[in-house]
């Protein structure tokens, strides 16, 4: 009888560490071609969303494909110095039924694809907000690049919650305006029943009173922008935001940012960010921002040369 309860014992350790392995590897990167992973078939599609691969070379820089069964679900461009993303791509999928819930646990990046530098999801992040901040929404949280809400399915999902997918955000920006956003491209993808293709990157760096920059637990970088490139290139359309990161940002004070809806400005509250919309052709074009980002090239498929409107309605309902 012991012996029997014995065997039991082991089948089921043995059996859990396995699964523990296979879940543990299956949330780990897969591979690091982003480009062979996910955009190539960005690239060779009837309404081409890329006229050329994305740039993720040099030594500062680690590819990251996330998926299931070598299928990309997004893919990132870790930066090694920075300890941020520059940027990350995903499709946003229009529902059908109802979209998944839940997002599992933070992990740190541990395949054999990880970035030889790279930040903690704790011991960075944890480190710089007291009580008083967190109750207040005045701190850096782990800003997601990919949404796990833009993924239908709760592997999707868990897939986000890793170190390589996230950048320090205000958290009074990152559960305001640009939450808003990224609620009104999945609305958007929804209603329409339509893909829409989604960048999402950083830039620069928030300095602190003396013009230093500031790293969270002295060595991640808080970025001054995040921007978020988006396609529906079945019409022919695309538009890039920008907003910066308003660190220390107080109070109600109203700004222009988006002309939604051809008006001259759309009113938004500054503490919660600031959105403005720009064609992909007059970022690019812009000296500043153009050194700071490392945009996509949207094929003519996406109308880069125009800003399209085809969010507006559904921001001119949420931005605040």
């Amino acid at each position: 009888m012991k012996a029997k309860l014995l065997s039991i014992l082991i089948s089921v350790v043995i059996s859990s560490y396995l699964t523990f392995c296979v879940e543990s590897l299956g949330r780990q990167a897969f591979d690091s071609n982003i480009n062979a992973c996910l955009f190539e078939s960005w690239t060779n599609r009837t309404n081409p969303v890329l006229s050329k691969p994305v740039n993720c070379s040099s030594d500062a820089r680690s590819g990251l494909c996330y998926g299931v069964n070598q299928k990309a679900f997004f893919a990132v461009c870790y930066n090694n110095k920075t300890l941020i993303p520059d940027f990350s791509g995903h499709i946003v999928q229009p529902i059908c039924g109802k979209r998944a819930r839940g997002r599992g646990k933070w992990r740190n990046e541990a395949g054999k694809h990880a970035p030889n530098r790279q930040s903690h999801v704790s011991k960075d992040y944890r480190s710089q907000a007291s009580k008083e901040a967190k109750r207040k929404n005045r701190f850096y949280s782990r800003g997601h690049l990919t949404p796990n809400a833009d993924f239908l399915t709760r592997n999707g999902r868990k897939l986000t919650m890793v170190n390589t997918n996230i950048a320090p955000q205000w958290q009074l920006f990152n559960g305001g305006n640009w939450a808003n956003l990224e609620n009104a491209v999945r609305k958007y993808s929804d209603k329409e029943r339509k893909q829409v293709f989604v960048f999402t990157g950083t830039g620069g760096t928030v300095n602190n009173s003396v013009q230093k920059p500031i790293l969270l637990n002295n060595r991640v970088v808080v970025p001054k922008y995040f921007w978020k490139a988006i396609c529906d290139p079945m019409n022919n359309r695309s538009v890039v935001f920008l907003a910066e990161n308003p660190t220390g940002v107080e109070g109600s004070t109203k700004k222009d940012g988006c002309d939604v809806n051809g008006r001259n400005g759309r009113l938004q509250t500054a503490s919660y960010g600031v959105i403005y919309c720009y064609s992909l052709n007059a970022l690019q074009q812009d000296k500043h921002f153009s050194k700071l980002f490392n945009l996509p090239s949207f094929a003519d498929s996406c109308g880069p040369g125009v800003r399209g409107r085809f969010l507006d309605d559904f921001l001119n309902s949420t931005l605040v």
